[in-house]
């Protein structure tokens, strides 16, 4: 066995409780039961209201930074917020703007396309049977 289990072991092994352990459990409910319920009651509010009672400097110093990093992280995530709607506004200006741009270009092809169409089309009428185009 090593150190740390010979240790544990002596820590945790069973020991008898001292002669009057039960005499003093039994005073401490009988205690209890004495005692009346308001005066239990007042026990466990006065520890709410020590939750409740005024703080002292130290505690408004320590509610003050608490408060001010909550308001600088909501300022932040506020910042950060504007600042990914602003670029992805730019980037949907700039995606219609392209889209513009290509379809002005496709739309000029296609004229383009449709007015050698027209020519060909109209040229092959005109043109004599004999003579061969030159590509």
């Amino acid at each position: 066995m090593d150190k740390l289990e010979s240790e544990l072991r002596r820590a945790l092994r069973r020991e008898e409780p001292p002669p009057d352990f039960s005499a003093r459990v039994m005073a401490e409910i009988r205690a209890a039961e004495l005692t009346p319920r308001r005066a239990r009651r007042k026990e466990t509010r006065g520890g709410l209201l020590e939750l409740l009672r005024v703080p002292t400097f130290s505690r408004l110093k320590w509610a003050a930074a608490a408060l001010t990093a909550c308001l600088l992280v909501a300022a932040f995530a506020f910042h950060r917020r504007q600042v990914h709607r602003e670029r992805g506004e730019l980037a949907r200006q700039q995606a219609m703007l392209a889209l513009e741009i290509a379809s002005t270009k496709l739309n000029l092809a296609f004229k383009q396309v449709n007015k050698l169409e027209d020519d060909n089309s109209a040229g092959a009428r005109t043109r004599p049977a004999g003579r061969r185009e030159k590509l």
